[in-house]
C-alpha cells in the first residue's frame, strides 16, 4: 500500500497541481523578493570545488551524522533498560525521520555561519527528484508478488480507500485552512499524505517555483 501510495502520490500529484495552478494562478513575487547578488559567488566556489560532489558531499555528511545519532539513542536505550529486553522503542524509530532532523539542523547550522550561499538549490532539487525516483524504483522492484496476488482485494480497497480520503480532505478543507491561493500549501499535505514529506515538497514547487 505504500508502494502503491508513493506511485499515485508522484504521478498523480503534478497533474494535480498543474490543473490547479490554470484554474488558480499563482501571482509572482513582488520585485527584489528573489536577491541574487551572491551567485557569482556561489558559481565560482562551486565550479572550484566540484558542484555536484560537493552537494553529495554534504548530503552524506548529513545521512552519516543521522545514523551515528540513531545508534546513540539505540545504544543509550540498551545501557539503561539492560539487554535482557525482547523490544526496544528505538529499533522502531526509521532513519529517514532522523535524517529530516539532521539535515533541519545542518541547513540552520550552514545559515547562522553565512556559507548556504555556495550551495545550490535547484541541485538540492535535482538530487531530491533523482532520489525520490530511485525509491519507487526500489521499492517496486522488491514488491512481493505472492502478497500481492493473496490480498489483491483489500490491497485495491485500501489504497483508493486511502487516495479518495486524501482528496476529500484537500479539496474539503484546503480552501478552508489555507489562504488564497490555497492549493500549493495544501499540495504539500497531499505528498505527504499519500507518499513521501519530499513528494509534498516537490508539489509544492511545481504549484509555486517561487
Amino acid at each position: 500500500m505504500a508502494i502503491l501510495g508513493i506511485v499515485l502520490g508522484t504521478m498523480g500529484g503534478p497533474l494535480l497541481a498543474n490543473w490547479l495552478s490554470r484554474k488558480h494562478p499563482v501571482d509572482p513575487p513582488e520585485a527584489g523578493t528573489n536577491d541574487t547578488s551572491d551567485a557569482p559567488e556561489s558559481e565560482n566556489f562551486s565550479a572550484l570545488t566540484g558542484k555536484l560532489t560537493m552537494h553529495l558531499a554534504l548530503i552524506a555528511v548529513v545521512i552519516a551524522f543521522a545514523w551515528l545519532l540513531l545508534q546513540s539513542f539505540q545504544w543509550l536505550e540498551h545501557a539503561i533498560r539492560g539487554d535482557e529486553q525482547t523490544n526496544y522503542f528505538t529499533q522502531y524509530i526509521p532513519l529517514f525521520s532522523v535524517v529530516l532532523i539532521s539535515g533541519f539542523a545542518a541547513q540552520l547550522i550552514l545559515q547562522s555561519i553565512m556559507v548556504d550561499r555556495f550551495f545550490d538549490h535547484q541541485l538540492f532539487n535535482t538530487i531530491s527528484s533523482f532520489g525520490l525516483d530511485m525509491v519507487i524504483v526500489g521499492a517496486l522492484a522488491t514488491l512481493s508478488l505472492s502478497v500481492v496476488k493473496e490480498y489483491w482485494v483489500a490491497i485495491v480497497v485500501l489504497t483508493f480507500g486511502g487516495l479518495l480520503w486524501n482528496l476529500s480532505v484537500f479539496f474539503l478543507f484546503g480552501p478552508r485552512l489555507f489562504p488564497k491561493p490555497w492549493h500549493p500549501c495544501a499540495l504539500g499535505d497531499l505528498g505527504g499524505g499519500t507518499a513521501t514529506t519530499a513528494s509534498g515538497l516537490l508539489l509544492i514547487r511545481v504549484a509555486d517555483p517561487d
